[in-house]
């Protein structure tokens, strides 16, 4: 449901007490956290870690670094799957005809915005074959640039994104191609390593450097916002 006044989303109180004794149990939040809170704090902006909820995507977890901003979303929070970026990381790391579903049901929602999402999702799905991560650029709410990425648990468990967002003046799509998103990828393969034990659970200086998160790529031209 929504706060009117606040702009926020939160979980009706009936899903709340099941969502949080899911999340006590959710490793990949305690092994994640060092990681997350040394990217937001590079970053300068949240950085967050969610799940899909039914045609949503669900906060379960993020980090506020050095932000001198708000984005108003919290652990708990609930937003679009195909207009955000952690939605889209979500949804591309899905098989074709269950992303197909969730973007036809975004379209009969708001079918005055049909060939927009559409756009924007096969976008996403370029830019993820390409680059690892998904950006966005305003399409939910125009005051939050942002980028993410998926990881998929290896023992099957389930599909997890992380992203940083902030607004345009902070992440212009240059700088979300060239830095967010390859530390959001980055993000992604350090934890996995770490909740596969092929590394210490505690980070170290190095992952974000340019050569650890892929370099600096060129920003595509979409045709679109």
């Amino acid at each position: 449901m929504q706060i009117p006044r606040l702009g926020k989303y939160q979980l009706a109180p009936g899903t709340i007490t099941l969502g949080y004794a899911a999340l006590a149990n959710l490793g990949i939040r305690h092994v994640a956290r060092e990681f997350m809170d040394q990217a937001a704090e590079a970053l300068a902006a949240p950085v967050a870690l969610g799940v899909l909820d039914r045609s949503k995507a669900l906060y379960v977890g993020i980090s506020r670094g050095s932000a001198t901003f708000t984005v108003q979303l919290e652990i708990g929070s609930r937003i679009p799957l195909v207009e955000t970026a952690m939605g889209q990381a979500l949804l591309v790391s899905l098989p074709e005809a269950e992303r197909e579903e969730h973007l036809a049901l975004a379209v009969d929602k708001h079918p005055e915005k049909g060939m927009l999402l559409r756009k924007t999702m096969d976008r996403a799905v370029a830019d993820y074959e390409q680059y690892g991560f998904v950006v966005s650029t305003g399409e939910w709410r125009p005051d939050i640039f942002a980028a993410g990425a998926p990881l998929v648990a290896a023992d099957g468990s389930g599909t997890y994104a992380f992203n940083c967002g902030a607004p345009p003046h902070h992440f212009p799509p240059e700088r979300l191609y060239n830095e967010v998103g390859p530390v959001m990828a980055s993000l992604v393969r350090v934890v996995d390593d770490a909740l596969n034990g092929r590394r210490p659970h505690r980070p170290d200086e190095t992952w974000m450097s340019p050569s650890k998160t892929g370099g600096t790529y060129n920003r595509p031209e979409h045709g679109g916002p």
